[in-house]
């Protein structure tokens, strides 16, 4: 079972997260973690995006299809 722990975050940011909880139907924890999980993905992409482009420019890489 995973232990628990306190954070500080601004009101305006708990009202979404308790707004987003509340339209789901899901708890706040899961809310939070859904967004962490979210917010790992996204950067997950951008940085996969980014060496694409770095693989596309570079011309030792040779040709690369367009995704």
């Amino acid at each position: 079972q995973p232990g628990s722990t306190t954070i500080r975050i601004d009101r305006e940011v708990h009202r979404h997260l308790v707004r987003i909880a509340h339209e789901t139907g899901r708890p706040l924890n899961d809310t939070v973690a859904d967004a962490v999980v979210a917010l790992e993905r996204s950067l997950f992409a951008n940085r996969v995006a980014a060496e694409l482009e770095a693989l596309r420019t570079d011309p030792a890489a040779g040709d690369l299809p367009d995704v």
